[in-house]
């Protein structure tokens, strides 16, 4: 296994610099560093100021491992003042089967994010959420009529008040089945 990495390198050739294999965050944090260090003239940037960021594929770099670096480059944009308002994760540009992966920065105006998000037909350019989804409230039968049993219309209620995605360092494959598993009945009855 190799000790070291290129970074900022194109189609094979030797990177900007080297530096040792480190966890993503880390290698994700030393790319951005990079790119918005005003030193190197690529980006000036404010406090605050939008942005959009692309994590892409260089053609073999599986699209899990590109949300791992996407979360890494969100969390460093929040923690270095910078607002991501679109994050684009996918393969857009890629290199046959080259391993790695590259991060674009956009500094974002209004114009600019009008235009990220007008129609498009480009195939590859994803459809991207515009705004939060926001689950719609279990209606709760105030005539006392109800159909459904007493515990289920409860559960209904419990999982319409109380349902909060788990924290990501918790979610496993057996939180994910038992969380169904639970689920699964209650939803069988409406």
């Amino acid at each position: 296994m190799a000790s070291s990495i290129h970074l900022a390198l194109v189609h094979g050739e030797p990177g900007a610099f080297t530096a040792k294999v480190a966890p993503v965050d880390d290698v994700v944090g030393q790319i951005l560093a990079k790119i918005t260090d005003a030193t190197t003239g690529y980006m000036s940037l404010a406090p605050n100021d939008k942005v959009a960021v692309m994590v892409n594929s260089l053609g073999a770099t599986p699209l899990m491992e590109l949300y791992v670096a996407a979360r890494a480059a969100r969390l460093w944009l929040h923690a270095h003042g910078l607002n991501p308002v679109r994050v684009y994760v996918g393969s857009f540009m890629t290199a046959l089967d080259m391993t790695g992966l590259s991060i674009t920065l956009c500094k974002i105006d209004q114009l600019r994010l009008a235009r990220l998000d007008g129609p498009v037909g480009a195939p590859a350019w994803p459809a991207v959420a515009r705004t939060p989804s926001v689950p719609a409230p279990v209606p709760v039968d105030t005539t006392g009529t109800s159909s459904l049993d007493p515990v289920a219309l409860k559960k209904l209620e419990m999982l319409d008040s109380g349902l909060r995605p788990a924290p990501p360092e918790t979610v496993t494959g057996k939180t994910v089945m038992v969380g169904t598993s639970d689920i699964m009945p209650v939803l069988t009855l409406c």
